[in-house]
């Protein structure tokens, strides 16, 4: 770890107010390249599966025993989107840890995923190799500018097949998962305090999101109404 890296984990740490850690990052990944700049977050952002004793041991305040935490990457056949069953995915959970807790017992009767969408030679089929080369290269720097709301970048993860080159995290659709049925799934990664602050940031603003727009017309509906 250099001081990059330290100075990272310090703002991820104590980011408040209107600082974000998209900010922090922006300054993390100031002047890299994108090959550097995806090495860097790849070192960041996963670690393995941190589980509740190992928890426990390094904050004795811990109160919930957890399962799994938001953000880990896991792997279930019991998740559904639009009421269908989507067997041997690889999902990210979005639900607040305190909400996916199911001991003793379960605190919500659903748990919410994301699912995690891979990227693969496949995908550029019908392009010549420069045209693939260029098409990864974008998209690439699209995801490690975070300039996008829809996506977040996610490393290789243990099992990916080999043709596979980039993972992401979709924002478009969320699948659910019996609460009761936590402790069957697969944990594959944790992620760390870094990767875990910019997966919660973009969470909240997909469920809470709020624009100008609507700002603007409700003020004026509230208004008229109050004539």
């Amino acid at each position: 770890m250099d001081d990059r890296d330290r100075r990272l984990l310090e703002a991820a740490a104590r980011i408040g107010g209107g600082e974000t850690i998209f900010d922090a990052l922006d300054e993390y990944l100031d002047g890299l390249d994108t090959a550097t700049r995806r090495a860097r977050i790849d070192g960041m952002w996963l670690q393995l599966p941190v589980d509740h004793a190992e928890a426990l041991a390094a904050y004795p305040e811990l109160r919930d025993q957890f399962d799994i935490l938001q953000g880990d990457i896991v792997r279930t056949d019991a998740a559904y989107l639009l009421g269908e069953r989507a067997a041997g995915a690889t999902y990210v959970v979005a639900s607040a840890t305190c909400d996916s807790v199911v001991r003793p017992k379960p605190r919500q009767g659903t748990i919410l995923l994301l699912p995690v969408v891979p990227f693969a030679e496949g995908d550029f089929a019908g392009k010549t190799a420069d045209a693939r080369e260029r098409s990864m290269a974008k998209l690439l720097e699209r995801l490690l500018s975070f300039d996008t709301s829809r996506a977040l970048y996610l490393p290789g993860l243990p099992g990916d097949p080999a043709e596979v080159l980039v993972n992401t995290i979709s924002f478009k659709d969320v699948c659910t998962m019996a609460s009761d049925l936590v402790p069957t799934v697969e944990r594959v990664a944790s992620m760390t305090l870094v990767g875990w602050r910019a997966f919660s940031l973009l969470v909240r603003s997909l469920i809470t999101r709020t624009g100008d727009e609507e700002l603007g017309f409700r003020a004026a509906v509230d208004e008229a109404r109050a004539a």
